[in-house]
């Protein structure tokens, strides 16, 4: 909810911003302040973890004051100058918009990512070192932002078909949650795998075999794993989920995983 509740303000003030457009000497500093508010949603979602989620909340709050305190310095107190901003501020805005593409590169909104990494160029290209590019850039972002939200939504009702249970989930959680989040995932799955000499990774695409020429009775089609060996693997991945799931989505997938009749959870309370 942290990352989609920034998402929707950004995207409510962009139809603001469009709606009843800024006169021209304060354009510059609200259109920067409008390209700060697009990295918070990808700051919410690095503090998607249970139950420090909420709290979180105000820390983003205060990543988005501290980045629009240079245009309100502007709006406030020298109204009419143009917004200039040290080189040391304008490497960090390079390292988020880079940072934010990242974290969603290798998910199924990749393209929308590349698409937002383009609209904040744009629309921060005056402030950047390198580009300082004095063109106003400003509606070709506001048409790429409006791209990405049309974008995200109908790869968000997109269904995993022809995916076992198993990779489903993983690549289900892996696009919501990011890079950042994902590799910790897979650390753990790898980690208690190789520490119980399973034969098998989980990749970045889903399961796989670890060995490719093994002879024991461990393979990387899911549907083939030893039924005790599935049964501890789903306990770990319930362990790490609930970190980041709400209760009921939790009991839900991770009682998917298993075609027991007994639900998962029952037995690992």
């Amino acid at each position: 909810m942290g990352p989609w509740s920034w998402s929707v303000l950004f995207f409510t003030f962009l139809v603001v911003v469009t709606v009843f457009p800024p006169t021209a000497s304060q354009s510059q500093p609200i259109h920067y302040l409008m390209a700060c508010l697009s990295f918070c949603p990808t700051v919410a979602l690095l503090g998607a973890k249970r139950p420090q989620h909420q709290m979180w909340q105000f820390v983003v709050a205060s990543f988005a004051g501290m980045m629009a305190l240079p245009a309100v310095e502007v709006l406030v107190l020298q109204p009419g100058q143009a917004l200039a901003l040290f080189d040391l501020r304008g490497w960090f805005l390079w390292g988020l918009i880079i940072a934010c593409w990242i974290n969603r590169w290798g998910t199924r909104y990749h393209l929308s990512a590349t698409l937002c990494l383009i609209a904040q160029l744009l629309a921060l290209a005056p402030q950047l070192p390198l580009w300082r590019s004095s063109s106003d850039h400003w509606d070709m972002a506001v048409a790429i932002w409006g791209a990405t939200a049309v974008i995200d939504t109908i790869l968000s009702q997109r269904t995993r078909r022809g995916l076992h249970r198993w990779d489903a989930l993983w690549r289900d959680y892996r696009d919501r949650f990011g890079l950042v989040w994902a590799a910790r995932v897979r650390e753990r799955v790898n980690s208690t795998a190789l520490s119980n000499e399973w034969d098998l990774e989980l990749t970045w695409s889903g399961f796989t075999a670890r060995t490719q020429d093994c002879e024991n009775d461990l393979t990387s089609n899911p549907q083939e794993w030893d039924p005790e060996m599935a049964r501890k693997l789903a306990i770990v991945f319930a362990n790490v989920l609930r970190r980041f799931l709400s209760r009921e989505e939790l009991e839900r997938r991770a009682n998917e995983l298993l075609t027991s009749e007994e639900p998962l959870l029952s037995r690992t309370r």
